[in-house]
């Protein structure tokens, strides 16, 4: 709700800042907005490594990333788990739950 209880909705976009006039254009003339705010945002990453690791049902993408206190924690990629899941016929929860044992277990050996 804006001034006066008027009814609003509120857009959000993250662009690279060499685009923002460009993407302030396509909301300028798309819309029927009169003003935009914009701000600058930084992002802190952790170091990560990506990993290919071979499992019963086939090959996944994993992340592995280093926390502050050193250590690692990581996670299946989305794509692989699904194009595996719809391979197998099986359900995504359930492919996912497999492969992330799977990958927990060969990783705990190496």
């Amino acid at each position: 709700v804006m001034k006066k209880s008027r009814p609003a909705t509120k857009v959000s976009v993250l662009v690279a800042p060499d685009q923002v006039e460009v993407v302030a254009e396509v909301l300028f003339t798309s819309s029927t907005t009169i003003g935009l705010r914009t701000s600058q945002v930084s992002k802190l990453m952790l170091p990560r490594e990506a990993r290919e690791i071979p499992t019963r049902y086939g090959v996944v993408k994993i992340k592995l990333v280093t926390l502050p206190n050193g250590s690692v924690r990581w996670k299946s990629e989305h794509e692989d788990v699904l194009r595996l899941a719809n391979e197998h016929g099986i359900e995504y929860l359930d492919m996912k739950v497999a492969l992330d044992t799977e990958i927990k277990t060969r990783l705990a050996a190496s």
